[in-house]
């Protein structure tokens, strides 16, 4: 189910962390573009390789991120809850999603869609640069668990992944070429 608009607030858009560094103009053109979306317990949202173009910000409930690994078995990336995000990098560089995920109860969460961002990125470009470092370390994670290591990533593991992922971004919404 979903309505129109979202009741999320200035306060828990930038609690966020891909968020937290908009200006209050962009944190406001942000909000009243978010779409409520209501889930069931056990729905999956979607699917490891599935395109997307959105990403989602969980109000209240959880998710599990999982993926199979050579033997069919599910492995568990993470499991969020309220004030977390999924879905990112199918949003910010238009590939193919890197895991499924499934409501581990009802899910309350807000939809953030390409074209969503696509004005606050035309305005400030600049936003792209911290949105792609958080992007990169959490990928550079999630890679870590794959290999079986939990390690905290190097930073120039996460920098190199950072001027990839801007990269593509830039040219995910055609802002010209990254630095």
């Amino acid at each position: 189910m979903s309505n129109p608009e979202s009741q999320m607030t200035l306060e828990a858009l930038r609690s966020v962390p891909l968020f937290a560094s908009l200006d209050d103009t962009a944190a406001k053109d942000l909000r009243a573009l978010l779409k409520e979306r209501e889930v069931s317990n056990k729905t999956r949202l979607f699917r490891h390789g599935d395109k997307g173009d959105a990403m989602y910000l969980i109000e209240s409930g959880r998710v599990r991120i999982f993926i199979q690994d050579a033997e069919k078995n599910d492995v568990t990336l993470a499991e969020l809850a309220q004030g977390d995000f999924f879905g990112e990098m199918s949003a910010l560089t238009g590939q193919p999603r890197t895991a499924t995920i499934r409501a581990k109860s009802a899910l309350a969460c807000v939809q953030i869609e390409k074209r969503d961002l696509m004005a606050i990125f035309e305005r400030d470009p600049s936003i792209m640069e911290s949105v792609s470092k958080m992007v990169a370390q959490r990928n550079v994670e999630r890679e870590a668990i794959l290999r079986g290591g939990g390690a905290t990533p190097e930073a120039e593991v996460v920098a190199t992944q950072q001027k990839s992922i801007l990269g593509r971004m830039m040219r995910f919404f055609g802002l010209g070429k990254a630095a």
